[in-house]
């Protein structure tokens, strides 16, 4: 029998979470993992198996509560509905500590955004098969179809829970969600910010909103049309414009639902650019040949009639 230090049930019966950590601690079907966790799903909920729980302070605490807040107020967020740890991290020397446990989340509507692992590459001939590029090319089609509803609301929503100083990590597109009939929705939102990403300042120290920019624009990816050690095309030619069509929809999709949030065009168009300050360097937006928003709108005008 496996003993927990400590359970915590905000938002989920005892008996509910009981029944869970019994699943949890024999041997569970793993349906995704990462660096930190390995996560199962158990009818509505989301169970992961974690190293990486915040147990030094009240801010997981804090976050459970503040997500359940933004989820009665309708932001699409996953909550947290409760956590066992098992075991204890050992404190660094700062003071931080990272416990093992299991974390219960709602489960997620929808699909996971885009693994990566699913996206043919030079590097890994094995990847370069029919499959992985009809799932890169499938992707490109739900985000072409998706209405602009759904960019607004990521948008807006993603406002909303980074002014609460929840990170949301773009680095990974499995921590967006995506359901036609509700659109994109957040996971894994386990720890706090300094500041509003909102008000991050650019290395520049201009208010641009570049740091925000990076998070709500992460969907939308370059992916390799080529070999890029032999040239040879990855896609049909039809195949690759439908890509490089749907990224800039998408990209033109995200910005009119980062104007309707406060963000000038001006600072869109700034995002292309590469900037620097003498401790370090930050390359601008990149999305195949194209280096303005100008570019793009013009790219359409002539490839989707």
């Amino acid at each position: 029998m496996t003993y927990y230090p400590e359970i915590h049930t905000p938002h989920i019966a005892s008996e509910k979470m009981d029944e869970l950590l019994s699943i949890a601690t024999g041997t569970p079907v793993f349906t995704a993992s990462g660096s930190n966790s390995k996560c199962f799903i158990s009818g509505d909920y989301a169970v992961l198996k974690t190293s990486n729980i915040e147990g030094h302070t009240h801010n997981f605490d804090e976050i459970i509560e503040d997500l359940n807040d933004l989820s009665n107020n309708g932001v699409n967020v996953v909550r947290i509905l409760g956590y066992a740890i098992t075991e204890y991290g050992k404190p660094y020397y700062n003071g931080h500590r990272y416990d093992s446990g299991f974390i219960v989340q709602e489960k997620a509507p929808g699909r996971e955004l885009l693994d990566p692992h699913k996206v043919p590459v030079s590097f890994d001939p094995a990847r370069n098969n029919p499959e992985n590029r009809q799932y890169v090319l499938d992707y490109c089609t739900m985000l072409r179809e998706a209405p602009q509803e759904h960019f607004d609301k990521f948008m807006s929503d993603l406002r909303k829970i980074t002014d609460r100083k929840i990170m949301v990590d773009p680095s990974k597109l499995t921590n967006f969600f995506y359901d036609p009939e509700k659109g994109f929705s957040f996971i894994d939102l386990n720890f706090r910010t300094q500041e509003k990403l909102f008000d991050v300042a650019d290395i520049e120290c201009n208010q641009t909103h570049r740091p925000f920019l990076h998070t709500a624009f992460a969907m939308i990816k370059e992916f390799p049309l080529e070999d890029y050690n032999t040239g040879t095309p990855l896609y049909a030619p039809e195949e690759a414009e439908h890509i490089k069509t749907s990224m800039c929809l998408t990209f033109e999709k995200l910005s009119a639902a980062a104007n309707k949030i406060g963000i000038l065009p001006e600072d869109i168009a700034d995002y292309f650019r590469d900037q620097s300050n003498p401790q370090c360097a930050d390359s601008g937006f990149s999305l195949y040949e194209f280096t303005s928003p100008e570019n793009i709108s013009g790219y359409l005008s002539t490839h989707t009639m």
